[in-house]
């Protein structure tokens, strides 16, 4: 089933517009009054059939006629419009601009009421009549002013169609169908295709070469191309050239893409490209690259290279991978960018390939130079490395392990590439975002913390003004969310401005705005989507609706909302593809809400028990199960929940927990993080960073903050974090 292409019209005509700038095969002139306006038949016929009507007139139903080119158009004709308005409807066709004012109004609108439509496509009469519609309003509005009349004749109205680019494209169809205003027949395999000169040049610069220079075929009615043996193909790219559509398939894509790049014919190369771009699987992406090679296409080369790099775990696996090139072997496994978290991946995949390849023995010890030896895991060095038969039999790769161990065990500062950690092989950290200071001072400061060695990584400061704001994190990026500022002790304002810090840049942006400004909101991730429930929009007003957001769309849209009482300060965490909804204080029945996106349904779960005085401080998930951080009194208390079976099992204790609140909390290595807060009875700010333990259910003091923060943000991403190397 052939493939619509729709950005070929367009494109098409932008490369007409070209050749009708430089008048490059421009085969007729039209002359009003003495003014000549260059252009070619194929194209104005098809964007205007009142002019193809006028060439027709002129030349008569034999399109081949040997008769002059130049056509007067100052003989009688059903209309008489003037020159700018013939020069206006000339540009359209090529370039898409037409500006409908008070001087060209009328002699258009006129040329809305003949037989044949002055442009293909919609036409011009809604434009005509909005330009009315806006210059009427403008005379209302402007009764009774006194300044002169011509200063407001500047009303404009920009003429649009989407449309004309498919509309020419299919005009010019007809014509070739029909032969009217072809010039050229190209002959493949005994079979003529009648064509028009300027399509195959503005498609093909093999056509555009033989028709503008002195070759045989620039004057040739018949060019016989005798290379080409395989009708089918070039039928297809025949009907691509002037309907956009294009037979592909998994069978035929090599040999219609050998056939364009033979032809030069860029559009179908492109065309091509994004199939095989779309087709692309570990099994196949390297003899896609090996075939892109070969006919010279890089667009295809390095789509598959990089699918290459991102999928390289499976790749290295197929048998593909054991026929590839050596140098197409190092330029693979010598690049940042090769997604692996260990290089062991890299070593493995390289002994396997020389498994294989043991006829380019010369070649191995260049590969294996290319091999990040020192970042391999010491026991892993020792016995794989060091003791393998196939390094220990090979000379040049013994020299090789030797240097990789010096540099391994070589002092920091060292700056060698084998050192260099690639851009896949991040760290797990924590970032810290804001937060109230030991002096109730707001900071704007961010920090990253490694908590392997307890390192911190001052980031980009936060450029927003949300304070009291809830955070998430997604695709590694940091989202903050609402909250408020303060601007005395008795005034702050909630706010509806979302931010996200870009782990890959180190850079804060704005993104799309809440719907309705929120603070003590609830948010968690779905999905790929940020959900954002409840909250205040003031002191007083509070809501139980629900906003989601949509990271590619860069849009907010509302979601069914939670029926019943409001819930204070919700806590919201995602399971299993739903949504589950607790408030912060105890309510009699007390009920966790389920959200469902399939059915955008919201449920209740009832068996969730707490006591009068127990708050929840917030929730985090690790393997399905929720872990709620409860206040009870002067307590912490963690409490483990499965949502599916109602199963609550207690937990230990923050220790060192009394009187602990606002504190951030998140997941790193499947334990749960707790970094500081304030002491509810002493109002002091504490720098504690706590870590449980499910599997042990055991609290650990982990590290400290830079400085004591409460209601600061706190999440987890993946970082890249290079070495010095």
């Amino acid at each position: 089933m052939s493939t619509y292409h729709q950005k070929h019209a367009h494109d098409l005509l932008l490369r007409l517009k070209g050749f009708w700038e430089s008048q490059d095969f421009t085969d007729v002139q039209l002359d009003i009054n003495g003014r000549v306006i260059n252009g070619h038949k194929a194209v104005l016929a098809a964007g205007s059939p009142l002019i193809r009507h006028q060439l027709l007139r002129s030349y008569g139903d034999d399109t081949d006629t040997d008769s002059s080119n130049r056509i007067e158009l100052h003989q009688p004709l059903i209309i008489s419009f003037s020159d700018v308005i013939l020069m206006d409807l000339v540009t359209f066709i090529y370039t898409l601009e037409l500006l409908i004012n008070e001087h060209n109004y009328k002699s258009l609108s006129k040329l809305c009421y003949l037989s044949e439509p002055a442009l293909a496509g919609k036409g011009i009469e809604d434009s005509c009549n909005e330009y009315y519609l806006l210059k009427e309003d403008t005379l209302e509005r402007l009764e009774g002013d006194v300044t002169p009349l011509g200063e407001h004749r500047n009303t404009e109205v920009q003429h649009h169609d989407s449309t004309f680019p498919a509309s020419l494209l299919k005009s010019m169809n007809d014509q070739r169908e029909s032969h009217l205003f072809t010039d050229v027949t190209i002959q493949v395999a005994g079979e003529n295709f009648p064509c028009h000169r300027v399509v195959l040049s503005a498609c093909s610069t093999f056509f555009r070469a033989m028709f503008s220079s002195n070759m045989v075929e620039s004057d040739n009615k018949i060019v016989r191309l005798q290379q080409i043996v395989d009708l089918e193909l070039f039928r297809n790219i025949m009907e691509f050239t002037y309907t956009g559509k294009l037979l592909i398939t998994l069978q035929n894509a090599q040999d219609l893409i050998s056939l364009a790049s033979y032809l030069h014919y860029h559009p179908v190369i492109t065309a091509c490209s994004e199939f095989f771009k779309k087709n692309l699987e570990p099994d196949n992406c390297i003899s896609f690259m090996n075939f892109a090679q070969s006919i010279g296409c890089y667009e295809i080369y390095n789509d598959a290279l990089n699918y290459v790099y991102k999928h390289f775990l499976q790749v290295c696996n197929t048998c593909d991978f054991l026929e590839i090139n050596p140098s197409t072997l190092m330029r693979i496994i010598e690049n940042d960018h090769l997604n692996i978290k260990k290089e062991e991946v890299v070593f493995d995949a390289v002994l396997q390939w020389y498994g294989s390849n043991q006829d380019k023995q010369e070649y191995f010890g260049d590969i294996l130079r290319k091999v990040r030896l020192p970042l391999l895991d010491i026991k892993y060095f020792s016995v794989s490395v060091e003791q393998n038969p196939v390094i220990l039999n090979h000379e040049e790769c013994m020299e090789i392990v030797k240097d990789a161990k010096m540099l391994r065990d070589a002092p920091e500062g060292i700056c060698d590439d084998r050192l260099r950690l690639r851009l896949s092989m991040t760290t797990e950290v924590m970032i810290i975002i804001g937060g109230f200071d030991s002096e109730q001072q707001w900071i704007h400061d961010v920090w990253c913390c490694n908590l392997i060695d307890n390192s911190w990584t001052s980031l980009a400061p936060f450029p927003g003004r949300n304070q009291r704001f809830a955070c998430v994190s997604l695709n590694n990026d940091v989202y903050v969310i609402g909250g408020q500022v303060d601007y005395h002790a008795n005034l702050s304002e909630t706010l509806a401005d979302v931010w996200r810090y870009e782990s890959l840049t180190d850079k804060w942006s704005q993104v799309a705005s809440l719907n309705k400004p929120r603070h003590n909101h609830g948010v968690a991730v779905l999905n790929g989507k940020i959900y954002v429930v409840g909250g205040r929009t003031g002191w007083s007003r509070k809501s139980n609706d629900v906003e989601r957001y949509d990271p590619v769309l860069n849009i907010w849209t509302y979601v069914n909302r939670i029926k019943g009482s409001f819930l204070e300060r919700p806590v919201v965490t995602s399971v299993n593809g739903k949504l589950f909804v607790n408030g912060y204080f105890f309510r009699d029945p007390d009920i966790i809400h389920c959200y469902d996106p399939a059915d955008d349904c919201w449920s209740a779960i009832f068996n969730f028990e707490r006591v009068h005085g127990e708050g929840i401080e917030t929730a985090v998930v690790i393997n399905d199960f929720i872990f709620y951080l409860v206040s009870r009194g002067d307590e912490n208390e963690l409490i483990i929940f499965n949502p599916f079976t109602s199963e609550r099992i207690r937990g230990s204790s923050i220790p060192d927990g009394r009187y602990l609140y606002s504190y951030g909390t998140t997941v790193l290595n499947e334990k749960i993080i707790v970094s500081g807060g304030s002491k509810l009875e002493s109002a002091v700010n504490v720098s504690d960073i706590k870590c449980y333990d499910p599997n042990l259910n055991m609290w650990s003091q982990v590290g400290s903050l830079p400085q004591p923060l409460t209601e600061h943000g706190c999440v987890c991403i993946e970082k890249y974090i290079p070495t010095l190397g």
